[in-house]
């Protein structure tokens, strides 16, 4: 029998769809190994007409902020580790992310947040 590489419409197969829930934990494993193969240090975003860029501040450059603005961690305003940017960004509590804010009326601002339980 000599086969054409056609498939008959009688010998159909069904496809399995995966459930809702194996959808999010594969896709859950996947977000997972791109924070554990790249650690992402910049998050740029825009929301509302302001272009936000959230980043993970270096060892060297907390401190820097620290001393700059002589404060201490627990004085800065918090993010929490529950927020999909920190998420994003692979953040552990006490690490400390830089956000830029730019709109068309204020210009350029930025904040500190240290990264705090949720």
């Amino acid at each position: 029998m000599v086969s054409t590489g056609k498939v008959s419409s009688k010998s159909k197969v069904k496809k399995v769809k995966p459930s809702a829930e194996e959808k999010r934990a594969e896709e859950s494993k996947k977000e997972a190994a791109e924070v554990k193969e790249e650690r992402h240090r910049v998050v740029e975003m825009e929301v509302f007409g302001w272009r936000l860029v959230h980043e993970l501040l270096s060892q060297e450059e907390q401190e820097e902020v620290l001393r700059r603005y002589r404060t201490t961690r627990p004085q800065l305003p918090k993010i929490l580790t529950s927020d999909p940017v920190v998420r994003r960004l692979g953040a552990k509590p006490g690490d400390i992310i830089k956000i830029t804010r730019t709109s068309p009326t204020a210009g350029v601002t930025v904040y500190y947040r240290v990264v705090d339980e949720a």
